[in-house]
């Protein structure tokens, strides 16, 4: 035993993943961190198969415990949700001021579900010395054991210890902040107290509850002053359609991004069509362009785009003219798409190394073959390539619509999406006279989905597949390739 603490002694990072019970166990991790004296960072990581419900609740006492153990702490993370809420003992102790503040740690991570409020005092009050905070969790009082404070007294804790952050985190640098609702940190003197602040910080900031007005004005709080200490370098918004009697809805999303232009330094945006149309909407007026976003904001270089088309503008598509950009990671989620949005990839996103596209839909066909789904990056050196649930043009859109489960890489290598006994695997698809029928097959008429159609298949029943049509991608390489969840083999 003693060379086992001898060997935990000498440990200063420290990796936790997947244990449901590591913190309600009686005899915990935490408890075990009293024979690794030296760690500098600890990182707690829920398996992703466990249920969020199951999570333990975290209590600023375990944060206590956790320092007592390890006074050279310097990182601290909990990662993939866990439910922050309180113990007895704090219910009884609610005065964090008496604590002493922790000095020593400089970089915190949550990511979960913030079930009492005391949990933003506690960071406000024992961190002063954090250089990197990160926020990314859901406020939910009522999901807490016990008797919430009214929302009105909870709400007005958690701006008070917002503003603290803003006014005493004299070395942040780094500020996330995803999931909480917006107006609870959100004010102009909270921008405002950066000014004071002895360096630049980055503000990494998700829009979270609000309406069309509420995103405007959010953004006015972020610009309304320029402060250099503040860089705006990543933001998720919601894109709300405008009431009839406004001007023209499609410009909904391009006078939500436009202020955002004076950030010269923002490399991330998310925007979320919340409410612009749905995908099998004919009109194509109201859709995200995505050239046009990329002028506004050319210093993008991760952007994702959700429940929308995606087109080109009209003077891009007649001009033709090759802009370069910075982009390195497109994301499509619930995207309507055309084949000219992968050309304009092609000829003007040569940096771009990662390509994801979930539940997408091809709006035009590849001349006569119906069925095949056409991405063509042929000058791009991609790093990771995923189709999950990419469909062509005539299937219904519905949540249960599968996508394409053959697939063509480079004219070389096909493979198969198939049904076997551990789970569905890409199988690499060999047979000519297959390969022949799957690139000739465009029967359009489609019935409703039934749980036998929707379900993956088995390699004998290919046939079934043929329906869903191909996907043809052509590239210059590319490291890894997902259809669905399963990787294709680079093998050839």
């Amino acid at each position: 035993m003693e060379q086992h603490n001898s060997d935990f002694d000498r440990l200063t990072h420290l990796h936790i993943r997947g244990n449901i019970d590591m913190i309600q166990n009686r005899v915990s991790a935490i408890d075990l961190l009293a024979f690794m004296p030296h760690l500098t960072q600890l990182v707690f990581e829920r398996d992703d198969l466990h249920n969020k419900f199951k999570t333990p609740v975290l209590s600023p006492e375990h944060l206590d415990q956790i320092h007592q153990h390890l006074p050279r702490l310097v990182d601290l993370q909990f990662i993939n949700h866990f439910n922050f809420g309180l113990s007895n003992y704090y219910i009884n102790q609610p005065n964090v001021s008496n604590l002493p503040p922790q000095t020593k740690l400089q970089h915190l991570k949550l990511e979960g579900t913030l079930q009492a409020y005391q949990w933003i005092q506690y960071i406000s009050h024992l961190y002063p010395s954090l250089r990197s905070l990160t926020l990314d969790v859901i406020h939910s009082p009522f999901s807490s054991t016990f008797t919430p404070h009214p929302m009105r007294l909870i709400n007005s804790k958690i701006k008070e210890s917002f503003q603290a952050i803003a006014d005493r985190f004299r070395h942040l640098r780094v500020l996330r902040i995803h999931g909480l609702s917006t107006p609870l940190w959100l004010s102009p003197r909270f921008i405002a107290a950066f000014d004071n602040k002895p360096f630049p910080t980055e503000l990494d900031a998700q829009l979270y509850g609000l309406d069309f007005e509420g995103v405007e004005a959010a953004i006015h709080s972020l610009i309304i002053k320029q402060n250099k200490n503040l860089n705006l370098t990543g933001i998720r918004l919601p894109i709300w359609r405008r009431h009839s009697h406004h001007a023209n809805p499609s410009s909904a999303w391009r006078d939500t991004i436009w202020p955002l232009r004076v950030f010269k330094r923002l490399t991330h945006m998310e925007l979320d069509a919340v409410s612009i149309f749905s995908l099998n909407t004919p009109n194509q007026g109201d859709g995200f362009v995505l050239d046009t976003i990329l002028s506004i904001l050319p210093s993008l270089t991760h952007l994702k785009l959700t429940g929308s088309t995606l087109q080109l503008s009209k003077k891009r598509s007649i001009q033709q003219k090759k802009e370069p950009t910075e982009l390195k990671e497109l994301i499509l989620n619930k995207i309507s798409f055309s084949t000219s949005i992968m050309d304009y990839l092609s000829t003007c996103c040569d940096k771009m190394k990662r390509l994801i596209m979930y539940d997408c839909q091809q709006n035009t066909s590849c001349g006569d073959q119906k069925l095949k789904i056409a991405i063509d990056l042929h000058p791009l050196n991609l790093d990771l390539l995923v189709l999950y649930r990419v469909r062509h043009p005539y299937q219904p859109v519905e949540n249960r619509a599968p996508g394409a489960r053959f697939l063509r890489l480079n004219d070389q290598r096909w493979s198969h999406l198939v049904l076997e006994s551990d789970g569905c695997k890409a199988k690499p698809l060999q047979d000519p006279l297959k390969i022949k029928q799957i690139t000739q097959f465009n029967e359009t008429t489609l019935e409703e989905w039934d749980n036998n159609r929707t379900r993956y298949h088995t390699e004998g029943e290919w046939l079934q597949d043929l329906v869903f049509g191909y996907i043809c991608v052509q590239c210059k390489a590319v490291k890894q390739v997902f259809l669905d969840e399963s990787p294709v083999s680079m093998v050839h």
